[in-house]
């Protein structure tokens, strides 16, 4: 089954904001669904035509089955003291079940990562939740590094950081390997129905979105 990797254009911002939604409840159930979110309302503005905003898009035979993005970090959190830098945000990351642990999380931020770099962008900001399976472990796979956790017994939300000059050479080799409108069957690594097998993933669990006090979630 071929994937293709490509940024997100006007006339699928419906199906991408469903997506999203439906991805964004199943990982945090506690969440009102109802809360308008910010960055899905205003799409097009914040993904499509913001110079520090981009959201990519994996598709299997014509069918939405993961996502991620960046935009413009508003440092709403003072305390991490991230500089003046050019700081974009790490946001939606969502990948369907069958697609899980197969590596697809990880190119997606690769090419992510490939974007930012040409755009000009110097660091990256996120922040997810321990609760989430294996979310920490795999964003310090992609380079990550701890900047704080916070003293909350429920949410415990983790931020982390990582500069955007230059990619590693498995980074490139990645990007190399997937450029977008590709299909993924051209791939080296050991391809099956599922995927890779380099479970470089984290279940779709990664980060990130909903309305939390002033989080993205």
């Amino acid at each position: 089954m071929a994937i293709t990797i490509s940024p997100a254009t006007t006339d699928q911002i419906p199906a991408i904001v469903s997506f999203v939604m439906a991805g964004r409840t199943k990982m945090f159930p506690m969440l009102d669904p109802r809360i308008p979110l910010p960055d899905l309302v205003n799409f097009q503005q914040t993904y499509l035509d913001h110079p520090d905003g981009f959201f990519l898009t994996a598709h299997a035979d014509g069918q939405l089955v993961a996502t991620i993005a960046y935009l413009p970090y508003n440092h709403r959190f003072a305390h991490l003291n991230l500089g003046q830098e050019r700081i974009v945000e790490v946001v939606r990351l969502y990948v369907s079940p069958f697609w899980r642990r197969g590596g697809l999380a990880s190119m997606l931020f690769s090419q992510l990562a490939h974007q930012a770099r040409k755009a000009g962008i110097e660091r990256f900001y996120l922040h997810t939740h321990p609760f989430l399976a294996g979310a920490v472990q795999f964003w310090e796979r992609q380079g990550f590094t701890l900047l704080d956790v916070e003293n909350d017994p429920v949410w415990r939300t983790t931020h982390m950081t990582r500069l955007c000059k230059g990619l590693s050479t498995r980074e490139e080799n990645r990007i190399d390997s997937s450029i977008p409108g590709q299909p993924w069957d051209k791939i080296k690594n050991g391809w099956s129905s599922r995927g890779f097998r380099d479970v470089d993933d984290t279940n779709g669990r990664a980060c990130l979105n909903g309305n939390r006090g002033n989080q993205i979630l």
